[in-house]
């Protein structure tokens, strides 16, 4: 190991799982055994039939993948696999997912729902996208495009599937979320209403019959009102499964032994056609895709990462390996050392040994989807605050043993949920804010419940993005908050608000106009010339006070185009030694003066999409997280610039 690599980034360890949108197998998966499962952090490739996972990103402007699908046939020499991202991006790989390009005559025709190909790609190149406009349909792997909405009364498509001897058939049908399914007999050229007997519900997923050239049996799953079955190829449909009719339907699969059900309930399996059913055993959560394999092995997204059955999805272990996609995540480290971290599907893990090593708070509690997190240490004793989808706000103190944990539950204000949890450090009467969806400001001490701060925010009807207390707020009550709102031309007017009283009055300090709706924040000990630090894209802004005087100046730098910030943190010294790093798409980026020259930092994190970057602790490391929550350590002192 060279003195470099010594002092380059280390990998500490990684909060596995994470939700996967979207699984798929390769038609050739009993020989080649590569699979590839979608995320929001990212696609993952597996070529030993699912157990382990690797990223497979490279090409990918926009990771967060929402649809993946193979080609069912292919060309000589090709292994055509397409993706959708949810930035509205299409993507196609040769090479069954190692690398990707981008469809480009996509651009501009809005975020894919489904992917569906051809029985017969390889021959005809057609494929089929459904998107909340309707469906596209290309004839020539995607080069180009053409609306295929004729007939179609609703437009917002979730699901579609392609009758198996399309090739001489051109039959295809879709189902919308308005309670819409519709036929096409000749290649989506045109559509017929064809739900006799299905509810006015959104229909969220098809599946045909392995034995429809005999049976022409199709299944529907709906949002809301259970299970579908036609027997005439689609005309008419009765409802199966009837014990979970009140349930909805995230997905469906036939193996050619049995049929795969995936409910807001639970995933079912059923060895008769649907006519009765068992609960599938070893998955936990709900399983949001499937993918089947001829040799009856299937894979099952979930919310917990990905899961393997061996027999035909009677029974599951959970397979996740390499497989890191807790996106983006949010971070956060307690004064002792305590790591939490909460992705954007409402899941928080814990690791008490610097990232090497993680707990799900959520899963080991069965809480609802957490919105925010905040912690702090109170009287030697780290606390976790929560804020959950449900409303409820909770608060524990965080012992050694994770299930004994004893929370205090209080309910949030009536049609209210929270984004953003803010600890007031010092020993202040309400030293929690929280922040409201529609940007109202509550005060919370943690326990008894939230009371609305009397003021209505300057900010109201704009998107709060950030709110900071000074770095010495028992001394210094000041707050900084970060409003946005998108103007006429399309970018973002950013406002910066200032408070000198905890909150409760407002003024303006500054302003700025970005292209997107992220802006970072740092507020370093500063005493003389209270520096204050706010990045967007590539741009670093410093406001300061010169030498100490009244008057409020700005200066500002750039990172390299393409560069874009994600988080900025500062040096526990920074008055003296003016250090900053900012994590961004393309690595960890170090200034020495104040923002005003950046150097790249190591090369192990090098064009690695980081999220989070913490300055260094009491150990004098750095930690960086990666997008999906990996996390790296460095030294601080000796830095591999290069």
């Amino acid at each position: 190991m060279t003195d470099r690599t010594i002092h380059d980034w280390q990998r500490i360890g990684a909060w596995a799982g994470g939700t996967v949108t979207a699984v798929a197998l390769s038609p050739n998966f009993a020989t080649n055994r590569i699979a590839l499962a979608a995320t929001a952090a990212g696609l993952f490739r597996s070529i030993d039939g699912g157990i382990t996972w690797q990223p497979s990103n490279t090409g990918l402007a926009d990771r967060s993948i929402v649809a993946v699908a193979f080609a069912p046939q292919n060309r000589p020499g090709t292994h055509s696999v397409y993706a959708a991202s949810e930035g509205g991006r299409l993507y196609t790989s040769a090479d069954g997912g190692e690398e990707w390009d981008e469809c480009a005559a996509w651009a501009g025709l809005g975020q894919a729902t489904v992917l569906a190909l051809s029985p017969n790609f390889a021959a005809d190149q057609t494929l089929f996208v459904g998107t909340a406009e309707g469906i596209f349909r290309s004839q020539d792997g995607g080069q180009s495009w053409e609306s295929s909405i004729f007939g179609l009364h609703d437009l917002d498509v979730l699901c579609i599937a392609c009758a198996p001897d399309y090739a001489t058939s051109e039959v295809l049908w879709a189902g919308t979320a308005n309670g819409g399914f519709y036929r096409s007999r000749n290649g989506a050229r045109s559509w017929r209403d064809s739900g006799l007997g299905l509810p006015d519900d959104a229909v969220t997923a098809l599946v045909v019959s392995p034995t429809y050239a005999i049976d022409q049996i199709l299944y529907a799953g709906t949002e809301g009102s259970g299970l579908y079955r036609s027997t005439d190829g689609g005309a008419t449909w009765a409802p199966l499964f009837t014990e979970l009719a009140a349930e909805g339907v995230l997905c469906l699969a036939a193996t050619g032994t049995r049929l795969l059900l995936g409910t807001s309930a639970g995933l079912y399996h059923s060895g008769d056609g649907g006519h009765s059913w068992l609960a599938a055993t070893g998955v936990d959560g709900v399983a949001t895709s499937l993918a089947v394999s001829k040799d009856e092995v299937v894979l099952a997204g979930a919310e917990e990462g990905v899961y393997r059955s061996e027999d035909s999805g009677q029974r599951w272990q959970r397979v996740t390996q390499g497989l890191v996609a807790h996106a983006p995540p949010i971070v956060q480290r307690s004064p002792g050392g305590t790591l939490f971290a909460l992705d954007r599907f409402g899941a928080v893990g814990m690791s008490v040994d610097g990232g090497a090593h993680w707990q799900s708070v959520t899963a080991v509690h069965e809480l609802a989807p957490v919105t925010a997190l905040a912690t702090s240490e109170e009287e030697g004793q780290t606390v976790l605050y929560l804020a959950m989808l449900d409303g409820r706000l909770s608060a524990v103190s965080v012992g050694a043993r994770i299930d004994e944990w004893g929370w205090i539950h209080t309910p949030a204000p009536v049609d209210h949920h929270f984004h953003q949890i803010t600890v007031l450090p010092g020993a202040h009467p309400h030293r929690l804010l929280l922040v409201a969806a529609n940007g109202q400001l509550y005060r919370w001490d943690g326990r008894i419940a939230p009371e609305p701060m009397a003021a209505t925010p300057p900010w109201q009807g704009e998107a709060l993005l950030q709110l900071a207390p000074a770095p010495d707020f028992a001394a210094d009550p000041r707050l900084v908050a970060v409003s946005a709102q998108q103007n006429s031309q399309g970018n973002y007017r950013v406002q910066v608000w200032e408070s000198f009283d905890a909150g409760v009055q407002w003024g303006y300090l500054a302003g700025l106009e970005t292209a997107v709706p992220a802006v970072a924040l740092c507020w370093p000990v500063d005493p003389v010339e209270q520096s204050l630090f706010l990045a967007t894209q590539n741009r670093v802004i410093r406001f300061f006070r010169p030498g100490g005087n009244a008057g409020l100046a700005s200066t500002q730098h750039f990172l390299a185009d393409g560069v874009n910030i994600t988080t900025i943190a500062a040096s526990p010294a920074y008055a003296a030694d003016r250090r900053l790093w900012v994590a961004t798409n393309r690595g960890v980026y170090h200034s020495s003066d104040s923002g005003a020259n950046w150097t790249a930092v190591g090369t192990a994190l090098t064009d690695l999409p980081v999220v989070v970057i913490f300055s260094p602790d009491g150990s004098a490391r750095l930690l960086a997280v990666e997008l999906g929550g990996t996390f790296w350590s460095m030294a601080a002192g000796q830095p591999a610039y290069s």
